[in-house]
């Protein structure tokens, strides 16, 4: 048995957002294990191609994974995104019930900032930067030297 460590997982989220940025979409890739650290669901971002502004990589991922759970709950899994959770997609995150969120850049510090300020009842680790040059190097084309500023959302 393999054991990937978290920046192998990360490589496989910013796969994914390659993949996004070869059709045209904001490079943003995320992936979905389950407790036992097997993945179950990747997604990028397919926002214009899908015509739905709601398709950012981590509710593609979601999607995908309670598909394939046949369970709306995600308890006790982990999400790799490559830039940090907006606030439509941490919500979701919530709702799913993921336990971990482990992100590369940071953009506006909303997913660290409302989970303190939402008071949470939900226990959930996030863990932040991993293999964060390589995720600003990918985003930054696209969101400019705006990344950590509160002026954009993806």
């Amino acid at each position: 048995m393999i054991i990937m460590n978290d920046n192998e997982f990360m490589e496989i989220a910013i796969n994914e957002a390659k993949i996004s940025e070869k059709i045209g979409e904001i490079p943003v890739g995320a992936v979905i294990l389950d407790s036992q650290r097997n993945i179950i669901a990747q997604g990028h971002n397919i926002r214009k191609t899908s015509n739905d502004s709601t398709a950012h990589a981590e509710i593609v991922a979601i999607r995908l994974a309670c598909a394939r759970l046949s369970n709306y709950r995600l308890d006790n899994c982990s999400i790799y995104v490559t830039l940090e959770p907006c606030l439509m997609c941490l919500g979701a995150i919530l709702r799913s019930k993921i336990s971990k969120i482990v992100y590369g850049a940071t953009y506006t510090g909303v997913c660290n900032l409302m989970l303190c300020e939402l008071k949470v009842s939900q226990k959930i680790i996030v863990q932040s930067g991993v293999l964060e040059d390589k995720c600003n190097m990918l985003i930054e084309p696209f969101l400019g030297n705006g990344l950590n500023k509160n002026k954009y959302c993806y």
